[in-house]
């Protein structure tokens, strides 16, 4: 097998799915379904990939066996997507037994392509494998039971997932407030993105097939087209902040009913209360509580913050926390002072968040604030 970079990107990419698959599932505490459905279609790209490289590299000489699998898990993809975007927009998600109907298609199909292969020696495939090789060595029509028949015209099975996947995502998101928008970003841009390029790898390959050719550009652009799926992955589960950075910031109630002297009364009210009462150590502190606390009406808070401070409501607490996190890191801090305890003494569910907040409001991670100030 002679390496070139459509292989090494390959392998690069297979070593990527399995990688992430290893990440997300350490990542998950509570094991959600949408990591397990993330997980499963990294591992059906990897399958594609492997198969993809074995047929390149001509290392499906060596196991001639594996011929006749490329589409084993085909019909897998659009379900597996479609319920990736259901669990990502719909809070707790469940599977039902008619769920299981989406799977038909991909059942019968196997079931079918086992009998076929059982059908077929090594023998057959073998020759099989000569007859195509040769062929792309001599620039030769490659042979006909390697085109695409009227029966493989079910890979249009994935491309109907992703229609109805693409309409599902837009309708939830006209419900949805900017911020569930803003996080649901990444799988629309994931969603689009890989329908174009399913729809120009399938393309090809049918045209290819009809008019029997196969070119070097299909494998470059089926390496290119994974390896561009799995950065998308990455950065958008692992930095969301880098595709919420893509999108128009828009200015909330631009139309408020408040005035500017109203919002700063609110506010007076509302630093005085928190401050003096040190509400902001309280654990998933919510708006509605406040509200209730200082007896004013939800939506006048949220506008106020967002009118005087240009912050929300999440933001607007956590800023009281670094502060009282910057005043016991300058007194109290020790050794066996940790900053996971400092993060959840003053209000926050992990360290991880300490971490993010601490460094929007101060520009330094909690250790860095901590050697400036000891310096």
């Amino acid at each position: 097998m002679n390496l070139d970079w459509i292989i090494v990107l390959g392998i690069f990419c297979i070593g990527q799915c399995a990688f992430l698959s290893i990440i997300y599932f350490i990542k998950d505490d509570k094991k959600s379904i949408t990591s397990y459905l993330l997980i499963t279609l990294l591992l059906i790209f990897a399958f594609d990939l492997t198969h993809d490289l074995f047929v390149y590299s001509r290392l499906m000489l060596q196991y001639p066996f594996l011929v006749g699998w490329a589409s084993l898990f085909t019909y897998l993809k659009g379900p597996v997507i479609y319920f990736l975007i259901k669990s990502s927009t719909k809070s707790n998600f469940k599977f039902h037994w008619y769920d299981g109907l989406h799977l038909v298609v991909f059942f019968i199909k196997n079931i079918e392509n086992i009998f076929n292969e059982i059908s077929r020696d090594v023998v057959y495939k073998l020759n099989f494998l000569n007859e195509y090789y040769y062929a792309l060595d001599n620039n030769l029509q490659i042979p006909a039971n390697a085109t695409v028949s009227l029966n493989d015209l079910w890979l249009i099975h994935p491309v109907l997932y992703l229609i109805v996947s693409i309409i599902y995502l837009f309708r939830k998101e006209k419900n949805y407030n900017e911020v569930k928008s803003k996080r649901l970003f990444w799988i629309r841009f994931f969603i689009i993105y890989y329908s174009v390029i399913y729809f120009i790898n399938i393309s090809f390959f049918v045209l290819s097939s009809y008019f029997h050719f196969v070119s070097k550009i299909y494998w470059a652009f089926s390496s290119l087209q994974f390896c561009m799926l799995i950065i998308i992955i990455s950065y958008a589960n692992l930095s969301p902040q880098f595709y919420n950075s893509l999108l128009p910031k828009k200015k909330a109630y631009k139309n408020s009913s408040l005035n500017t002297k109203e919002c700063l009364k609110i506010m007076e009210v509302l630093d005085v209360y928190i401050m003096k009462n040190e509400t902001y150590l309280i654990k998933r502190l919510s708006l509605s509580e406040v509200s209730k606390l200082v007896n004013i009406p939800v939506h006048h808070i949220s506008q106020a913050i967002n009118k005087c401070k240009s912050l929300n409501f999440q933001d607007y607490i956590n800023e009281f926390r670094i502060e009282k996190a910057k005043q016991l890191i300058a007194t109290d801090f020790s050794n066996e002072y940790t900053f996971s305890a400092l993060s959840i003494e003053i209000g926050f569910n992990s360290i991880s968040t300490f971490n993010r907040a601490f460094k929007k409001f101060t520009k330094q991670t909690p250790k860095q604030y901590l050697n400036s100030i000891r310096n």
